[in-house]
């Protein structure tokens, strides 16, 4: 072995050795550990909280490592220019950032550029990292973001307390909620949809619904006008102190066709688990909610995104509503604004629902009230449903001066529903067509995505807060929550990052193809290059 290549073998060996000092307190927590483990007589709960708070900190200084090595190993460039035009050429190489990892905080060290000139000075290594623009990693974040889907924020906190050993402040906590989900739009208006497209035939139905549940907020984020009755009407009664979140849905499913005496016999008799008849069942259901836009434009989005996987209208479209008003107006108006057709319903289960409030008026017995409203259901099934409202009205006339006029007055409330809405209750053709007359998908996504998390006694929520959360409980009923995370860095990097350069790029170094004096006295002459 010549000298040369003797004195090459001695600095990468020396290399090595000085990379893997970066390392050496992680390794020797973990020869401690391994040594306390080969000797440990302790129960097998305390040997687990041990090796679990012991392992945090093995990974914590191996993160730190990581963290010092690249420090180190960090490219020193003769000028970095950001995108207002500014060429940074001064290094500070003394930065520092605290980072909250899941494993504890962390020390970034890198170089810092900056000029003369005001401007903000530019970490290189910041971009490479992909450093959040708050302290908590995004690690951090999804691991909040998810748990406080499911929990209170208090619980979410604790949660995360217990498994990482890192502590958010409570405000800290939501707000990295809230900066969690401001991509949610922007994931799901590029999400692909040529799947969906090339699953779709000529006689799949393509379904939309909507529905709206109240949430308790405080005064200051009610709308104007509910405001308005909450101070002059109605004081601090808590139905007023509610804003309306609006819920939505849109998936496929081919037809189910079933007959009269199946829909009386599954909305009128209890069955036994395993004794329903199979149904299709819904395909690519995607269901979200929203609480700080009007209703209308979350209805709008129902339109948009049934656009992108259906834009020739090959399928046919559905509406399930629950028969408000101005639910329906506003899917009219859209339908109209689309060019699309769009067959609306109202679903059988609220209109069950006014014949029973209809019966318990009429008769006594419980047993004739399941007789009248099984004999009602049959003619609505059938299609008439103005006959049904005769004969609500009828029973009421009939009965006269023996109800009271609350009694009266609801006999006519369910009658006039019926009429007014009977353009939207042609079941006896829907049924033929196997189109959905229920509205048990948005109702078990009402109850799953608003009731079992906004509805946790004594919650009173911020607009903002409300609105990441149900943006969080949407991505996970969705099944998209890893893939939005994945988009969501991606748009970081870029925000917080990549627009601050020159190009949108971050910068990276090249030797600088010279001879002479640099060369010659070993210094490395680099240039500044942008990555294509």
């Amino acid at each position: 072995m010549t000298q040369s290549s003797v004195a090459k073998t001695m600095l990468e060996d020396e290399g090595k050795k000085a990379r893997e000092s970066y390392f050496d307190r992680g390794r020797e927590k973990f020869e401690a550990l391994v040594k306390y483990l080969e000797t440990s007589r302790a129960t097998l709960r305390e040997v687990e909280e041990d090796v679990d708070g012991r392992g945090r900190a093995i990974m914590r200084d191996l993160i730190q490592g990581n963290m010092d090595l690249r420090a180190m190993e960090e490219d020193k460039l003769a000028e970095v220019e950001g995108s207002d035009g500014v060429s940074r050429r001064h290094r500070r190489s003394d930065e520092e950032r605290t980072i909250g990892t899941i494993f504890g905080d962390v020390v970034v060290r890198r170089i810092r550029y900056e000029s003369r000139e005001k401007v903000a000075g530019l970490c290189p290594l910041d971009g490479e990292l992909n450093l959040p623009g708050q302290k908590y990693s995004y690690s951090v974040a999804k691991r909040l973001g998810g748990w406080a889907a499911t929990a209170s924020f208090d619980q979410a906190i604790e949660t995360l307390e217990q498994t990482s050993g890192i502590t958010v402040p409570k405000r800290q906590a939501e707000e990295l909620v809230r900066s969690s989900s401001v991509d949610f739009e922007a994931f799901y208006r590029q999400r692909p949809v040529e799947e969906i497209q090339q699953d779709l035939t000529d006689t799949t139905i393509t379904v939309l619904t909507t529905d709206g549940k109240g949430i308790l907020v405080y005064p200051q984020d009610l709308r104007q006008q509910t405001r308005n009755k909450l101070d002059k009407e109605y004081g601090d009664k808590l139905y007023f102190r509610k804003r309306m979140a609006q819920v939505a849905g849109v998936y496929q499913v081919e037809p189910y066709h079933r007959t009269e005496e199946a829909v009386v016999s599954g909305l009128m008799t209890k069955r036994s688990k395993g004794t329903k008849r199979p149904r299709p069942k819904p395909r690519y259901k995607r269901v979200w909610a929203g609480i700080v836009d009007r209703s209308e434009q979350l209805i709008d989005t129902i339109f948009q995104e049934a656009l992108r996987r259906d834009p020739k209208q090959r399928t046919a479209w559905v509406a399930v509503v629950d028969g408000a008003e101005a639910q329906i107006s506003v899917i009219k108006d859209l339908a109209r604004a689309y060019g699309v057709e769009v067959v609306i319903i109202c679903d059988i289960i609220h209109a069950v629902e006014y014949l029973w409030e209809a019966a318990k008026i009429l008769y006594g017995d419980k047993q004739a009230q399941h007789t009248w409203v099984t004999a009602q259901l049959h003619r609505l099934l059938e299609g008439k449903v103005s006959l049904v409202a005769a004969v609500i009205r009828r029973a009421k006339t009939r009965r006269g001066r023996r109800l009271k006029k609350a009694q009266r007055d609801t006999l006519d409330v369910c009658a006039n529903y019926l009429l007014n809405h009977r353009s939207y209750m042609r079941y006896d053709q829907y049924l033929e067509a196997g189109y959905p007359i229920g509205s048990g998908v948005i109702e078990g996504t009402v109850r799953h995505l608003v009731n079992d998390r906004m509805d946790i006694t004594g919650a009173h929520w911020r607009l903002a807060s409300a609105e990441a959360v149900l943006r969080m409980r949407a991505l996970k009923a969705s099944g998209d929550f890893d893939a939005y995370w994945r988009f969501h860095e991606q748009r970081q990097l870029q925000r917080q990052h990549l627009q601050k350069y020159a190009n949108a790029q971050l910068p990276t170094v090249l030797p600088t193809s010279c001879s002479g004096r640099g060369r010659r006295k070993g210094r490395r002459l680099t240039h500044l290059r942008l990555v294509a």
